[in-house]
Parts: C-alpha cells; structure tokens; sequence
C-alpha cells in the first residue's frame, strides 16, 4: 500500500517535488494524465526516484494567475484541462492518505 498517492495534475507535480524533498523516507505515488509534450518533465520525477503513473491525454492543464498589489489575492483561469481519469484506471490504487482530482467518466 502507498502511504500518499496524489491524483491530478499541475498542482500534483508541485506536490511531488515537495514529497521528494521531505526528510524522511515516504511511499509516494503520482497519478497524472499529460501530453507527450510534457513527459520530460514526468522523466524528470522519475529519475529523481519519484513513482508516476503518467495516462495520455491530448491536452495538458494549463492556467493564468494574476495577481493585484496584495499578493495573497489571486484570480485564476483555467486555459486548458488534460484529460479526466476513469474509474478503471484507478480501481487498483490503494493508498493511506490521497489528494486528488475528479473521477471523469
């Protein structure tokens, strides 16, 4: 059993860096769907010992953050999302904690 699993996207391979930089020795497992544009940088996970399971998807997500003069304020818009996850792709994962994305269909 993993001890975190991160379901997603953008934000999924933030989080994995974070895990990989922790002190202490954690079971992690990335689950995200990217264009074969971006697979260098799951390659990059990878070679840095992260676990990914990275599906297909035609498109990847991508945001606009802007920012006013308080940089605690933000608005975000979403651009591009990269393919749902289904049910089947994920029936075999089992995890003690999980962070993740919406189930497509």
């Amino acid at each position: 059993m993993t001890d975190i699993c991160c379901i997603g996207h953008g934000s999924a391979y933030y989080m994995a860096w974070a895990i990989e930089a922790l002190p202490r020795d954690v079971d992690f497992h990335m689950i995200t769907s990217v264009s074969s544009e971006v697979m260098p940088e799951v390659e990059k996970l990878r070679q840095a010992g992260i676990r990914v399971t990275a599906f297909e998807s035609d498109t990847n997500v991508f945001f606009e953050n802007k920012y006013g003069a308080n940089m605690d304020n933000r608005t975000q818009r979403v651009l591009s999302k990269s393919a749902p996850f289904t049910l089947e792709q994920l029936k075999d994962e089992q995890t003690s904690i999980s962070s993740g994305h919406t189930v497509g269909r």
